[in-house]
């Protein structure tokens, strides 16, 4: 029995990625220039290993707010295994480093009718079917009876 980490077979879909937060942490100078040391680019820069405000390595949102928002643009639709977000820390997105792929080792190919080529990466269920299939995994044509 051998064991493998989920960051050795998927991902980081985040790194480095467009990000965008609300109301972020904003530390003021003594002469009053305020800057953002913990911006939301420090959630997809890849440095995990010391999450916390004195680590540099999070992104942290403003004091004393109803709301904290923090987005990534991944650039497309993408099947996603896991998010990881810790609260006031780092945010990690895991995922096949090939689309149409699921599975152990993400080696089992989408079935062939889902749109795009896009399934669940655990399952291998369609997150939607081209025109004419149905079904979890689109193998059902919508011409033909279903039992």
């Amino acid at each position: 029995m051998s064991l493998v980490s989920f960051s050795d077979i998927f991902d980081n879909l985040a790194f480095e990625k467009s990000a965008w937060q609300k109301n972020p942490y904003r530390k003021r100078y003594p002469d009053g220039v305020y800057c953002v040391p913990w911006g939301a680019d420090k959630a997809v820069d890849g440095n995990y290993i010391k999450l916390s405000a004195n680590g540099d390595q999070c992104t942290i949102s403003a004091s004393n707010k109803l709301t904290a928002e923090w987005r990534v643009d991944l650039g497309k639709v993408l099947s996603i295994n896991h998010i990881f977000i810790q609260y006031r820390t780092d945010n990690l997105i895991w995922s096949c480093p090939t689309p149409g792929y699921y599975g152990e080792n993400c080696s089992t190919p989408c079935p062939q009718n889902c749109q795009e080529g896009h399934c669940d990466i655990t399952e291998g269920t369609c997150l939607g079917c081209i025109p004419g299939y149905k079904g979890l995994r689109c193998e059902n044509s919508k011409n033909l009876p279903t039992f």
